[in-house]
């Protein structure tokens, strides 16, 4: 008790924030987020994540954090208010994502399916960075497809 734990993490909190990192505060309990548990870990570590910017603003109310992290991500601080990303800028975006592996290539193709929900209707999101396209499994499809949740285009028999 009164060992200083809590002033400890808001300090380094406040470390992390001034190097650029995004922080999530996630208290694990046996009921609300078992550690053994890691689905429900791992969620409560995205819906908490804060970044510098939303710390700065005060803003750490967002329902989507995670996603309005990723979609400045996108869109760098000119864009901030766009709907739309230029298809340009999202092949900038998506092959500088590609060469970070330091992150797991699972989580940097997520990123990726998240960011084409902002390209333009209609625009073709499966374009390797050769030009040709792909079908849901990654093999060169004839005509471009786009893979959504659910679809049965996109299921492996």
């Amino acid at each position: 008790m009164g060992a200083g734990k809590t002033h400890f993490l808001r300090l380094l909190r406040e470390e992390a924030f001034a190097a650029g990192y995004l922080v999530s505060t996630v208290e694990l309990s046996a009921d609300a987020t078992p550690f053994n548990k890691f689905e429900q870990v791992f969620f409560e570590i995205v819906r908490q994540i804060t970044s510098p910017e939303m710390y700065r603003e005060g803003d750490l109310t967002r329902a989507a954090p995670f996603g309005e992290v990723l979609r400045r991500h996108l869109f760098g601080e000119a864009d901030a208010g766009a709907e739309v990303v230029q298809h340009d800028r999202f092949q900038q975006m998506r092959e500088e994502l590609m060469r970070a592996s330091d992150l797991d290539i699972d989580f940097r193709r997520m990123i990726v399916h998240y960011w084409e929900t902002f390209l333009p209707e209609g625009a073709d999101r499966r374009r390797s960075r050769s030009g040709e396209a792909r079908s849901c499994s990654g093999l060169p499809a004839k005509a471009p497809s786009v893979c959504t949740a659910g679809s049965s285009a996109c299921r492996r028999s």
